[in-house]
């Protein structure tokens, strides 16, 4: 096979499994309120921008809201209320305290600095309606992260992402709820 043919082979494989996946993969912004009863996780534009309070925010609320599962195991929606950060002075990459899931996934780049946040939020995790005893609108739990640490970071890409977290989370379980409101 030339080049030329074997280029053109590969884009339309490539266009292929784009359509083939857009065509099975449920349409979490319009299927939401269907599935969860709520909002769809927000998104960002873009990941780009200066690092500033509010734009750690942003970030961490993007980063922080999904939709995972499968058709098989069910569908989870994260989401998260109620955010604050505060931006910490930047400091080196440190190999021991900032190589884990989250900053492998984003890919975050060792040569850029790191920047210390905290702040607080209420995490949100709803199961599909009817999923906890058939309860329709008591789908989620929450759990208080009022002294929430982290870190933003740029990526090898040149994007920010942010997490944090509360290792002393106030949880409310068992009790139920529905889905947080639209900001």
């Amino acid at each position: 096979m030339t080049k030329g043919k074997s280029r053109a082979a590969a884009a339309c494989a490539a266009a292929l499994s784009v359509a083939i996946a857009a065509t099975f993969a449920p349409s979490f912004a319009q299927d939401a309120r269907k599935l969860f009863g709520g909002r769809a996780p927000r998104t960002c534009a873009s990941h780009k921008g200066a690092l500033n309070a509010a734009t750690a925010k942003q970030y961490f609320i993007c980063d922080a809201e999904s939709i995972t599962g499968s058709n098989g195991s069910g569908w989870k929606e994260h989401l998260v209320s109620d955010v604050t950060v505060e931006v910490g002075s930047p400091r080196p990459f440190n190999i021991q305290s900032d190589t884990f899931d989250f900053s492998a996934d984003y890919h975050i780049d060792p040569a850029q600095p790191v920047y210390p946040i905290r702040g607080g939020y209420t995490d949100w995790l709803c199961v599909q309606l009817g999923e906890i005893n058939g309860e329709p609108g008591k789908n989620c739990t929450r759990s208080f992260q009022k002294k929430a640490s982290g870190i933003c970071f740029k990526s090898s890409f040149g994007e920010f992402h942010c997490t944090m977290m509360d290792i002393n989370a106030q949880d409310d379980f068992p009790n139920r709820y529905p889905p947080p409101a639209q900001p």
